[in-house]
C-alpha cells in the first residue's frame, strides 16, 4: 500500500486526505506531519525510507530546497510543495503553480482592471511568477510594504482603479479580509480555505468569494502525476 503525507503547520484542518481519497483509486494511507518549528522537521532520508510521496505547505517549501532534485517549475518558484522519491533519489516540485496557471486561466480575466496580489510569501511569490508568465499585469500590497492589511482601505485603492478588482490573496490564515469592496464585480479569490470567519464575511457582504478548495484539488491531480510518473 502506497503512504504520503503533508508536511505543515497547524494543519489539523487539512482537507488533502479527502482530495486524495476521490483522485486515487487504490488503497493508501496519507499522514498528518505537524511541525511547529522548522527545527523539528524530519531528515530526507525518514521520509525517502517510509513515504512514496510528500505534500509541502507553508511555512516549510523551502526547507528541503537544497537538498533533492528539482523540476524546472521547481527551480524557478524557488518553493517546493510535493516530493517524490525513485532509486534512493528525491525530486521535489511545486503543483501550486501548476494548478493556479491552469485555474487562472479559466478565469475571465478581461473583468478586471488589475490582479492584486495580496502578501510576499512563497504562495504570493509563486503568483506572481505564474502571472507574468501569463503576460497579466498585477500588483503586490503587503504588511511589508503597506503596513497592517487589516486597516488598509482598499475602497480607496479600487476608487483609484476605477474597475472591478481580481484579489488573489496569499496572506496566512490568520489574516481575515474584512474591507468592503467598492465594485460589486470585484473578485475575492482566496488561496486558503476552511476558514469560517472568512466565508462568513463574505456572504453576509454579499461580495464574490472562492476559497483556495479549487487549487488545493488540482494541485492534488499534478501531485499525484508527478508521484505516479518520476
Amino acid at each position: 500500500m502506497k503512504k504520503y503525507a503533508l508536511i505543515g503547520k497547524n494543519i489539523s484542518h487539512s482537507k488533502s486526505p479527502e482530495m486524495y481519497k476521490k483522485i486515487i483509486s487504490d488503497s493508501f494511507s496519507y499522514d498528518l506531519l505537524d511541525y511547529s518549528s522548522e527545527n523539528d522537521l524530519p531528515f530526507l532520508s525518514y521520509l525517502m525510507h517510509h513515504y512514496d510521496g510528500i505534500n509541502i505547505t507553508a511555512p516549510y517549501k523551502r526547507h528541503y530546497l537544497s537538498q533533492v532534485e528539482l523540476t524546472d517549475v521547481a527551480a524557478k518558484v524557488g518553493a517546493i510543495n510535493c516530493l517524490a522519491f525513485k532509486d534512493g533519489k528525491a525530486f521535489g516540485t511545486n503543483t501550486d503553480y501548476l494548478a493556479f496557471k491552469k485555474l487562472i486561466q479559466l478565469k475571465t480575466l478581461t473583468n478586471f482592471s488589475e490582479v492584486i496580489v495580496l502578501g510576499s510569501g512563497a504562495m504570493a511569490q509563486m503568483v506572481e511568477l505564474a502571472l507574468v508568465d501569463l503576460k497579466q499585469t498585477y500588483r503586490t500590497i503587503s504588511r511589508k510594504q503597506h503596513g497592517d492589511l487589516a486597516v488598509f482601505d482598499f475602497s480607496k485603492l479600487e476608487n483609484e482603479i476605477g474597475r472591478p478588482v481580481l484579489y488573489v490573496n496569499c496572506c496566512a490564515r490568520e489574516y481575515i479580509f474584512k474591507s468592503h469592496l467598492v465594485f460589486p464585480n470585484s473578485f475575492f479569490w482566496d488561496m486558503n480555505y476552511s476558514n469560517p470567519e472568512q466565508v462568513q464575511f463574505f456572504q453576509n457582504s454579499h461580495q464574490q468569494y472562492e476559497d483556495g478548495l479549487s487549487l488545493l484539488f488540482e494541485q492534488a491531480r499534478f501531485a499525484v502525476d508527478f508521484w505516479s510518473t518520476i
